[in-house]
């Protein structure tokens, strides 16, 4: 058993620790690379203490609301909205080309150079 240690990423103030910055983006197109390569067959929200104990965690839950605007379409126009996790999740999704953004490539050299090959996009 590989013992549980939470680190400065478990709470709100996490942006607050310079490590977050770098890693956050990676993990964002990390994900978006294996939705690509291969989808989660499983989209189901965790609930209950699987991940958080000792308090109701507000924020981590799926149906939680973001702290930031998204502006979405709506009926043909575009409006400002608090979109919940499970929202944003679904939103960076490569399939719904809902995001303001895309990734130009997923290549890792660092990764090859340590001889870690991922598959291509096809």
């Amino acid at each position: 058993n590989t013992p549980f240690w939470p680190g400065d990423h478990l709470e709100a103030a996490s942006p607050a620790e310079a490590s977050f910055w770098p890693i956050h983006p990676s993990i964002d197109r990390l994900l978006q690379y294996k939705e690509l390569v291969n989808p989660f067959t499983d989209r189901n929200w965790t609930t209950g203490d699987a991940v958080c104990t000792g308090s109701n965690c507000k924020g981590h839950h799926a149906y939680d609301l973001s702290y930031f605007h998204t502006v979405v379409e709506v009926n043909g126009t575009y409006e400002k909205h608090y979109l919940t996790n499970e929202e944003i999740r679904d939103a960076i999704r490569p399939s719904t080309y809902r995001m303001s953004y895309i990734y130009d490539n997923f290549d890792w050299p660092h990764c090859i150079d340590e001889g870690i090959n991922f598959p291509s996009v096809q």
